[in-house]
């Protein structure tokens, strides 16, 4: 009976050891996540480097499409009434096909990370499809088209942001519940080891002298 007690007392103390951290599956999770949109960021960063000094990127920088909120030409393009003339239309087809495929090698990789987010690139990309369709057979000139791209980006931003809210908000909830689950188990395991019979340290040793050697039993 005590070796039994002196053994579950073992298995309790181990028990309490891994509830004092307060790492769930839930924050495993999310981590794990996190370091996933961290390498799909990446890569779509590493293919847009890779296409972003072609010709057909420079002339639609230059002269079609904002780049970036910094870009020195924003206002004037922003303000530009001019429609595509041919030259402009075969260049930008281009640069689209081109833009397409690191668009969509990121897709692909965010629906296997996280639904959600993929749900409001993909939103993202149909839109800005019209966008480029409207430039494209002149019922948008220029400004135009930038202007409705910006717009789309803040939506695109607010999508994400949204998206990234409600997860989370699930993080949290499956986090605390774990928590509670555990506590709850912690509780148990503190009112068996309450309960529990300590092995007594007052032991009786008795020795007895037999010829030349002598024998001891612990009692």
């Amino acid at each position: 009976m005590k070796i039994l007690n002196i053994a579950l007392f073992a298995i309790i103390t181990i028990a309490f050891a891994g509830c004092a951290n307060n790492q769930t599956i839930a924050n495993q999770r999310a981590e794990s996540i996190n370091a996933k949109l961290d390498e799909n960021r990446a890569n779509i960063q590493a293919c847009f480097k890779k296409i972003e000094n072609t010709d057909e990127a420079i002339y639609v920088r230059k002269n079609i499409l904002i780049v970036g909120n910094d870009a020195e030409n924003k206002f004037e393009l922003l303000s530009s009434t001019t429609k595509l003339n041919e030259e402009g239309k075969k260049v930008l087809l281009k640069r689209l096909a081109q833009v397409y495929d690191c668009n969509k090698a990121g897709l692909v990789s965010l629906s296997s990370i996280y639904t959600p987010y993929a749900n409001a690139m993909s939103a993202s990309m149909q839109r800005n499809d019209v966008i480029y369709a409207k430039l494209l057979n002149g019922t948008m000139n220029i400004g135009e088209a930038n202007q409705a791209l910006l717009s789309s980006r803040t939506q695109y931003a607010k999508e994400w942001d949204d998206a990234r809210a409600i997860r989370n908000s699930q993080i949290a909830r499956d986090h605390n519940a774990e928590l509670q689950d555990r506590n709850a188990k912690t509780m148990i395991l503190q009112n068996m080891l309450n309960s529990m019979t300590v092995p007594s340290t007052n032991a009786i040793t008795t020795c007895n002298s037999f010829g030349g050697s002598i024998s001891c039993i612990t009692r």
